[in-house]
């Protein structure tokens, strides 16, 4: 008796997808619990590493075909978390480490948008964005008359080196990929709820930090930032099939919003 082909119309939820809901709300109980039980010295190093392995340990399972080898990078990923977190020139090293897994395993890097085709385009297009955006925020700061705070240089790559190295790229694997980029390849879920549950996850995260509740000005300005953000990423993994032009453009925003704020 002949096989019926197996129905694909309609929204479906695999178990790789519930795996990654989990994630992502263990990331919100996480910082929430964090931010108010942990002392400030011990805040960023905790965070980060708590990233590193919800955001980055199931994709380059997935990438390389290997929990044990991912374990291993992972390892290197908290070792300079830890131990070098205050080096910041050292940090961006890690980038080439992953250039490196991704051309090597483009077939299946591909898969979570990351494929060397139109590389330049897609940088050029980040780039674009992420004019567009800053540009938006200094025009509504200037309106509101906002005062910036002083720089202080010397803590500040500090901070924005660890956060572009991991924070960013395992931000977009985790919320455009494995969230946004499945439930619309894999779940046949439309792009509007798709990029809504995606940017909910990507947004609460931000929610947990006290600071934002200083003002109701400061809060509102957090979360629509935040969905805009979430929105127009999560449009140019849906135009382009890649997640490096949103990858550039959300690390060119954190640079200028730390910077700024």
């Amino acid at each position: 008796m002949e096989k019926k082909p197996k129905e694909t119309n309609g929204i479906s939820i695999d178990r790789l997808t519930i795996v990654v809901f989990l994630l992502a709300v263990t990331n919100i109980s996480i910082e929430f619990f964090a931010r108010r039980a942990l002392p400030e010295n011990m805040l960023s190093p905790i965070l980060n590493a708590t990233q590193i392995i919800l955001f980055f340990l199931l994709p380059l399972g997935i990438i390389l075909k290997s929990f044990p080898r991912a374990v291993i990078v992972i390892s290197l990923f908290l070792l300079a978390v830890f131990v070098l977190h205050n080096s910041y020139f050292i940090i961006p090293a890690f980038w080439p480490v992953f250039g490196a897994i991704f051309y090597y395993h483009r077939q299946s890097s591909g898969k979570f948008g990351f494929s060397p085709k139109k590389l330049l385009s897609n940088i050029t297009l980040g780039i674009f964005v992420a004019t567009i955006v800053v540009s938006h925020m200094l025009a509504t700061f200037y309106l509101a008359s906002f005062t910036f705070p002083p720089i202080v240089w010397s803590n500040l790559w500090v901070k924005i080196l660890p956060e572009i190295a991991f924070g960013v790229l395992g931000m977009e694997i985790f919320f455009r990929g494995m969230l946004f980029l499945r439930l619309r390849q894999k779940n046949n879920f439309s792009f509007l709820v798709a990029t809504i549950i995606s940017t909910t996850f990507y947004l609460l995260p931000f929610l947990t930090n006290p600071v934002y509740f200083a003002s109701r000005g400061l809060l509102a300005s957090a979360i629509y930032y935040v969905v805009f953000e979430g929105f127009v990423f999560c449009y140019l993994a849906e135009r382009t099939k890649s997640l490096i032009p949103s990858t550039v453009a959300s690390a060119i925003v954190l640079v200028f919003v730390n910077i700024l704020l």
